[in-house]
Protein backbone atom coordinates (compact mmCIF):
# COMPACT_ATOMS: atom_id res chain seq x y z
CA UNK A 1 0.00 0.00 0.00
CA UNK A 2 1.29 3.24 -0.84
CA UNK A 3 1.17 6.19 1.45
CA UNK A 4 0.42 9.51 0.39
CA UNK A 5 1.81 12.65 2.61
CA UNK A 6 0.95 16.65 2.59
CA UNK A 7 4.25 16.90 0.48
CA UNK A 8 2.46 15.67 -2.85
CA UNK A 9 -0.04 18.09 -2.83
CA UNK A 10 1.26 21.24 -4.40
CA UNK A 11 -0.66 20.13 -7.30
CA UNK A 12 -3.65 19.96 -5.76
CA UNK A 13 -3.95 24.23 -4.74
CA UNK A 14 -5.08 25.24 -8.40
CA UNK A 15 -8.14 22.78 -7.68
CA UNK A 16 -8.84 23.58 -4.22
CA UNK A 17 -9.10 27.45 -5.95
CA UNK A 18 -11.38 26.12 -8.63
CA UNK A 19 -13.95 24.30 -6.87
CA UNK A 20 -14.22 27.14 -3.84
CA UNK A 21 -14.78 29.65 -7.35
CA UNK A 22 -17.39 27.27 -8.74
CA UNK A 23 -19.18 27.23 -5.13
CA UNK A 24 -19.07 30.38 -4.62
CA UNK A 25 -20.29 31.43 -8.29
CA UNK A 26 -23.10 29.31 -7.50
CA UNK A 27 -24.03 30.37 -4.06
CA UNK A 28 -23.82 26.56 -3.25
CA UNK A 29 -22.69 25.64 0.92
CA UNK A 30 -21.74 22.16 0.87
CA UNK A 31 -23.62 19.82 3.73
CA UNK A 32 -21.76 17.81 6.28
CA UNK A 33 -25.16 15.51 6.54
CA UNK A 34 -24.25 14.29 2.63
CA UNK A 35 -20.79 13.54 3.79
CA UNK A 36 -19.64 16.20 0.62
CA UNK A 37 -15.93 15.93 0.34
CA UNK A 38 -14.25 16.58 -3.21
CA UNK A 39 -11.10 15.09 -4.19
CA UNK A 40 -8.17 17.68 -5.10
CA UNK A 41 -5.62 14.90 -5.24
CA UNK A 42 -4.08 14.27 -8.63
CA UNK A 43 -2.56 11.44 -7.27
CA UNK A 44 -5.46 9.73 -5.75
CA UNK A 45 -7.80 10.35 -8.87
CA UNK A 46 -4.85 8.86 -10.71
CA UNK A 47 -4.70 5.61 -8.51
CA UNK A 48 -8.09 5.49 -8.78
CA UNK A 49 -8.20 5.24 -12.50
CA UNK A 50 -5.64 2.91 -12.54
CA UNK A 51 -7.47 0.60 -10.32
CA UNK A 52 -10.50 1.05 -12.81
CA UNK A 53 -7.97 -0.80 -15.34
CA UNK A 54 -6.96 -3.68 -13.57
CA UNK A 55 -10.05 -4.93 -13.17
CA UNK A 56 -11.88 -4.55 -16.59
CA UNK A 57 -9.63 -4.16 -19.82
CA UNK A 58 -12.76 -1.74 -21.43
CA UNK A 59 -14.45 -0.16 -18.11
CA UNK A 60 -18.11 1.35 -18.53
CA UNK A 61 -18.06 3.15 -15.06
CA UNK A 62 -20.92 4.02 -12.81
CA UNK A 63 -19.54 6.45 -10.39
CA UNK A 64 -21.10 6.91 -7.12
CA UNK A 65 -21.04 10.85 -5.93
CA UNK A 66 -20.85 12.75 -8.69
CA UNK A 67 -19.88 15.84 -7.21
CA UNK A 68 -18.49 18.80 -9.08
CA UNK A 69 -17.46 16.17 -11.92
CA UNK A 70 -13.40 15.97 -11.26
CA UNK A 71 -13.28 12.37 -11.01
CA UNK A 72 -16.03 11.88 -13.89
CA UNK A 73 -14.46 14.06 -15.70
CA UNK A 74 -11.04 12.19 -15.72
CA UNK A 75 -13.51 8.64 -16.15
CA UNK A 76 -15.26 10.39 -19.09
CA UNK A 77 -12.41 11.80 -20.84
CA UNK A 78 -11.70 7.73 -21.07
CA UNK A 79 -14.93 5.78 -22.30
CA UNK A 80 -18.85 6.30 -21.35
CA UNK A 81 -19.49 6.81 -17.71
CA UNK A 82 -22.57 7.06 -15.48
CA UNK A 83 -22.22 8.81 -12.28
CA UNK A 84 -25.10 9.18 -9.62
CA UNK A 85 -25.28 12.12 -7.29
CA UNK A 86 -28.29 12.75 -4.81
CA UNK A 87 -27.48 17.01 -5.08
CA UNK A 88 -29.10 17.83 -7.83
CA UNK A 89 -27.71 21.53 -7.72
CA UNK A 90 -24.23 19.56 -7.71
CA UNK A 91 -25.11 17.82 -10.88
CA UNK A 92 -26.39 21.08 -12.55
CA UNK A 93 -23.09 22.35 -11.67
CA UNK A 94 -21.01 19.51 -12.82
CA UNK A 95 -22.36 19.29 -16.11
CA UNK A 96 -22.18 22.88 -16.84
CA UNK A 97 -18.84 23.73 -15.61
CA UNK A 98 -16.54 20.17 -15.95
CA UNK A 99 -18.12 17.76 -18.07
CA UNK A 100 -19.49 19.78 -21.28
CA UNK A 101 -18.76 17.56 -24.80
CA UNK A 102 -17.80 14.54 -22.40
CA UNK A 103 -19.96 11.01 -22.52
CA UNK A 104 -21.45 11.10 -19.28
CA UNK A 105 -24.62 10.72 -18.32
CA UNK A 106 -25.39 11.89 -15.00
CA UNK A 107 -28.54 10.23 -12.69
CA UNK A 108 -30.13 12.51 -9.81
CA UNK A 109 -31.51 9.76 -7.15
CA UNK A 110 -29.85 8.12 -4.01
CA UNK A 111 -26.94 5.63 -4.49
CA UNK A 112 -28.71 3.22 -1.66
CA UNK A 113 -31.54 2.80 -3.78
CA UNK A 114 -30.51 2.68 -6.94
CA UNK A 115 -29.05 -0.17 -9.17
CA UNK A 116 -25.95 0.24 -11.50
CA UNK A 117 -27.09 0.99 -14.99
CA UNK A 118 -27.14 -2.17 -17.91
CA UNK A 119 -24.17 -2.02 -19.46
CA UNK A 120 -21.75 -0.43 -16.79
CA UNK A 121 -19.29 -3.02 -15.46
CA UNK A 122 -17.26 -1.40 -12.68
CA UNK A 123 -18.12 0.49 -9.90
CA UNK A 124 -16.19 3.47 -8.41
CA UNK A 125 -16.83 5.98 -5.86
CA UNK A 126 -15.16 8.84 -3.56
CA UNK A 127 -17.75 7.40 -1.12
CA UNK A 128 -19.28 9.42 1.74
CA UNK A 129 -18.35 8.16 4.98
CA UNK A 130 -21.99 7.42 6.17
CA UNK A 131 -23.32 5.34 3.79
CA UNK A 132 -19.60 3.18 3.43
CA UNK A 133 -21.34 0.37 5.63
CA UNK A 134 -24.63 0.20 3.86
CA UNK A 135 -23.08 0.53 -0.04
CA UNK A 136 -20.60 -1.94 1.03
CA UNK A 137 -23.42 -4.38 1.61
CA UNK A 138 -25.39 -3.46 -1.38
CA UNK A 139 -22.58 -4.36 -3.49
CA UNK A 140 -22.16 -7.86 -1.62
CA UNK A 141 -25.75 -8.81 -2.07
CA UNK A 142 -25.78 -7.51 -5.80
CA UNK A 143 -26.48 -11.13 -7.63
CA UNK A 144 -23.39 -9.67 -10.31
CA UNK A 145 -21.11 -8.49 -7.86
CA UNK A 146 -19.87 -5.65 -9.48
CA UNK A 147 -15.66 -4.67 -8.97
CA UNK A 148 -15.35 -1.76 -7.37
CA UNK A 149 -13.02 1.04 -6.75
CA UNK A 150 -13.69 2.89 -3.12
CA UNK A 151 -12.60 5.99 -1.42
CA UNK A 152 -13.32 5.39 2.12
CA UNK A 153 -12.02 6.26 5.59
CA UNK A 154 -8.82 4.53 6.20
CA UNK A 155 -9.94 2.90 9.60
CA UNK A 156 -12.83 1.50 8.12
CA UNK A 157 -11.14 0.16 4.91
CA UNK A 158 -8.77 -1.43 7.44
CA UNK A 159 -11.94 -3.34 9.34
CA UNK A 160 -13.87 -4.33 5.85
CA UNK A 161 -10.42 -5.57 4.80
CA UNK A 162 -9.02 -7.82 7.84
CA UNK A 163 -9.33 -11.06 7.08
CA UNK A 164 -11.42 -14.29 8.48
CA UNK A 165 -9.44 -16.15 11.35
CA UNK A 166 -7.57 -12.77 12.44
CA UNK A 167 -8.06 -10.44 15.54
CA UNK A 168 -8.81 -7.45 13.40
CA UNK A 169 -11.92 -9.40 11.78
CA UNK A 170 -15.05 -8.12 11.94
CA UNK A 171 -18.50 -9.42 10.90
CA UNK A 172 -18.33 -7.52 7.39
CA UNK A 173 -15.12 -8.31 6.66
CA UNK A 174 -15.74 -11.91 6.65
CA UNK A 175 -19.03 -11.63 4.11
CA UNK A 176 -16.26 -9.51 2.24
CA UNK A 177 -14.04 -12.07 2.02
CA UNK A 178 -16.71 -14.62 0.78
CA UNK A 179 -17.79 -12.92 -2.51
CA UNK A 180 -14.44 -10.69 -2.86
CA UNK A 181 -10.55 -10.31 -2.85
CA UNK A 182 -10.70 -6.63 -1.18
CA UNK A 183 -7.52 -4.65 -1.00
CA UNK A 184 -6.03 -1.36 0.26
CA UNK A 185 -3.96 0.03 -2.38
CA UNK A 186 -3.46 3.76 -1.23
CA UNK A 187 -3.80 5.87 1.43
CA UNK A 188 -4.17 9.74 1.78
CA UNK A 189 -3.94 12.54 4.34
CA UNK A 190 -7.54 14.88 4.98
CA UNK A 191 -5.70 17.67 2.71
CA UNK A 192 -5.94 15.40 -0.50
CA UNK A 193 -10.22 16.84 -0.42
CA UNK A 194 -12.14 20.20 0.14
CA UNK A 195 -13.28 20.51 2.43
CA UNK A 196 -10.94 18.22 5.06
CA UNK A 197 -12.35 16.03 6.31
CA UNK A 198 -10.79 14.85 9.84
CA UNK A 199 -9.40 11.83 9.08
CA UNK A 200 -7.39 10.07 6.59
CA UNK A 201 -8.90 8.19 3.66
CA UNK A 202 -7.61 4.44 2.00
CA UNK A 203 -8.51 3.50 -1.64
CA UNK A 204 -9.86 -0.16 -1.64
CA UNK A 205 -9.99 -2.52 -4.34
CA UNK A 206 -13.02 -5.16 -4.49
CA UNK A 207 -12.19 -8.20 -7.00
CA UNK A 208 -15.13 -10.27 -7.35
CA UNK A 209 -14.67 -14.09 -6.46
CA UNK A 210 -17.01 -16.86 -6.86
CA UNK A 211 -18.94 -16.91 -3.38
CA UNK A 212 -16.87 -19.64 -1.13
CA UNK A 213 -20.49 -20.07 0.56
CA UNK A 214 -23.97 -19.18 0.92
CA UNK A 215 -23.76 -15.57 1.67
CA UNK A 216 -27.46 -15.44 3.39
CA UNK A 217 -26.86 -18.20 5.58
CA UNK A 218 -22.72 -17.11 6.10
CA UNK A 219 -24.18 -13.65 7.20
CA UNK A 220 -26.66 -14.87 9.40
CA UNK A 221 -24.31 -17.09 11.21
CA UNK A 222 -21.52 -14.44 11.68
CA UNK A 223 -23.95 -11.71 12.77
CA UNK A 224 -25.25 -13.98 15.92
CA UNK A 225 -21.67 -14.76 16.31
CA UNK A 226 -20.58 -11.37 16.55
CA UNK A 227 -22.95 -9.81 18.51
CA UNK A 228 -20.66 -11.50 21.62
CA UNK A 229 -17.41 -11.29 19.69
CA UNK A 230 -15.34 -12.58 22.77
CA UNK A 231 -17.97 -15.46 23.77
CA UNK A 232 -17.70 -19.06 22.63
CA UNK A 233 -19.84 -20.62 19.69
CA UNK A 234 -21.18 -23.10 21.88
CA UNK A 235 -22.81 -20.03 23.27
CA UNK A 236 -23.81 -17.87 20.89
CA UNK A 237 -24.79 -20.49 18.11
CA UNK A 238 -25.87 -23.40 20.45
CA UNK A 239 -29.86 -21.59 19.85
CA UNK A 240 -29.93 -22.66 15.84
CA UNK A 241 -27.52 -25.08 15.42
CA UNK A 242 -25.65 -27.97 16.93
CA UNK A 243 -22.29 -26.55 17.11
CA UNK A 244 -19.31 -29.25 16.21
CA UNK A 245 -17.01 -29.93 19.71
CA UNK A 246 -14.13 -28.73 17.26
CA UNK A 247 -15.78 -25.05 16.72
CA UNK A 248 -17.48 -24.96 19.99
CA UNK A 249 -14.50 -23.68 22.28
CA UNK A 250 -13.55 -20.88 19.82
CA UNK A 251 -14.50 -17.36 19.30
CA UNK A 252 -15.81 -15.97 16.51
CA UNK A 253 -12.97 -14.07 15.14
CA UNK A 254 -10.80 -17.31 15.31
CA UNK A 255 -12.51 -19.06 12.37
CA UNK A 256 -10.92 -18.98 9.17
CA UNK A 257 -13.44 -18.78 6.18
CA UNK A 258 -12.73 -22.03 5.19
CA UNK A 259 -14.16 -23.30 8.69
CA UNK A 260 -17.35 -20.56 8.47
CA UNK A 261 -18.21 -22.29 5.76
CA UNK A 262 -18.16 -25.78 7.01
CA UNK A 263 -20.55 -24.45 9.74
CA UNK A 264 -22.62 -23.21 6.84
CA UNK A 265 -22.45 -26.22 5.43
CA UNK A 266 -23.58 -27.97 8.73
CA UNK A 267 -26.39 -25.73 9.64
CA UNK A 268 -27.74 -26.02 6.05
CA UNK A 269 -27.80 -29.92 6.55
CA UNK A 270 -29.42 -29.27 9.95
CA UNK A 271 -32.34 -27.67 8.49
CA UNK A 272 -32.07 -30.24 5.73
CA UNK A 273 -33.16 -32.39 7.97
CA UNK A 274 -35.96 -30.77 10.32
CA UNK A 275 -37.56 -30.19 7.19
Amino acid sequence: MRRYSRVDLERSRKVRTFIKTVLRKYGVTLSKDLGQHFVVDRNLLNEMIKAVYTLSIRPVVFEIGTGIGLLTRELARRRKTYSIDIDFTLLRIAKREVLTGLDAELIGADALEFYPPKGSNVVVGNIPYSISGPLIYRLMEDRHKPPAVLTVQKEFAEKITAKPGTREATSTSVLLWNVYEPKIIASFPPESFFPRPKVRSAIIVLKPKPEKCNYRILKRLTKIAFVSPNRKLKNTLSSIMDVPKRFASKRPRELSLDERCELVRLYMEEYKDRT
